[in-house]
């Protein structure tokens, strides 16, 4: 018997990423060292505090924890533990969601981190935030035996513990060396707000130009009234006109053709042009006959639905011809 071989299927996963390549900033030469004695000068002393106990059983270390809790020693001891522990905040995890609800003021994060992803997204929530942050080559092998971790790839220090901390000194160092963060998406802001101001000023002064131009209905009746002189009456200027040697009827005349071009030339005003006319016309036409071609559908429809209905079912008529047979019988 031939054993057919299962195929090895495997999951294919899409994702979106992102046209941007986030780096961390390059420290200036000489201030990694620097910033590492720094940080082993202060956490040094505070090893046996901090330091977090292996334990091999964990029942017989809780009771050794309680036990000890009892005494007046171990509890000053547990309070300023967490005194301290308060103040810092060790893992990617725990900084991440501390710096969405910014509560840090300053980040250190290791270059050790593989892959960098773990860490690259700490960069635009420090720069929404405005708090320093920096990557240290070299964090997880000087804090990590003093800690009793096996890797710290991430430090956060509170913002809130800023009154009698223990890390104030620290933090004021490290800021000082800390190189600003640029997000590439925002390097070309200032020339954006610039061009947008611009934008703005030149929108201004048309507004401005087009309230100084007076408008053209104003300078059209201003024509109007020039091209036309007012037409006198022609009892008042009768003494006038006696010199000239024109009878009345003329007279009336000339003044009934006056008042027939100054009617001609405000109706050839307002009147629409021809071709204006026809294309109205052709729309109004074709809404009417769209409209009529509605309604013809719509009763078709509505008789073929009629027609439908009182159209008997082949089965009906069956059952009421074994009825009548039956009935007969």
């Amino acid at each position: 018997m031939s054993v057919e071989k299962k195929k090895d299927y495997f999951s294919v996963k899409n994702s979106i990423d992102s046209p941007y390549n986030l780096a961390w900033p390059r420290l200036k030469e000489g201030d990694t060292p620097l910033i590492l004695q720094e940080i082993t000068r202060v956490f040094q002393p505070l090893e046996s505090i901090l330091k977090k106990e292996r334990s091999i059983n964990r029942k017989k270390t809780k009771k050794k924890i309680l036990e000890e809790a009892k005494t007046d020693k171990n509890r000053e001891k547990n309070e300023k533990k967490a005194r301290i522990r308060s103040q810092l905040l060790l893992g990617i995890n725990e900084v991440t969601k501390a710096m969405e609800k910014s509560e840090l003021r300053l980040v250190i994060v290791c270059k050790s981190a593989k892959p960098a992803l773990l860490t690259t997204h700490l960069i635009p929530l420090c720069v929404s935030r405005q708090t320093p942050a920096l990557c240290l080559s070299g964090l997880s092998s000087t804090l990590a035996p003093i800690l009793g971790l096996m890797s710290v790839l991430a430090i956060g220090f509170r913002a809130t513990c800023q009154e009698n901390g223990e890390f104030n000194e620290l933090v004021k160092f490290v800021t000082s060396k800390a190189p600003p963060l640029v997000l590439p998406w925002l390097q070309n802001q200032d020339s954006i707000d610039h061009k947008i101001e611009l934008v703005k000023s030149d929108l201004l002064n048309r507004q401005k130009s087009q309230e100084n131009v007076p408008d053209l209905k104003e300078t059209d009746s201003r024509k109007h009234d020039t091209a036309v002189p007012p037409i006198a009456d022609v009892s008042a200027n009768q003494s006038k006109l006696d010199g000239t040697g024109l009878s009345q009827t003329e007279l009336d005349l000339s003044s009934s053709t006056l008042h027939k071009t100054v009617d001609e030339t405000s109706t050839a005003e307002t009147e629409e042009p021809p071709a204006k006319r026809q294309r109205l016309e052709n729309e109004t036409k074709k809404t009417k006959k769209q409209k009529k071609e509605k309604k013809l559908q719509t009763e078709y429809q509505q008789l073929k639905i009629k027609q439908m209905k009182n159209i008997p079912n082949e089965k009906r008529q069956k059952k009421k011809k074994k009825r009548k047979a039956s009935k007969q019988k």
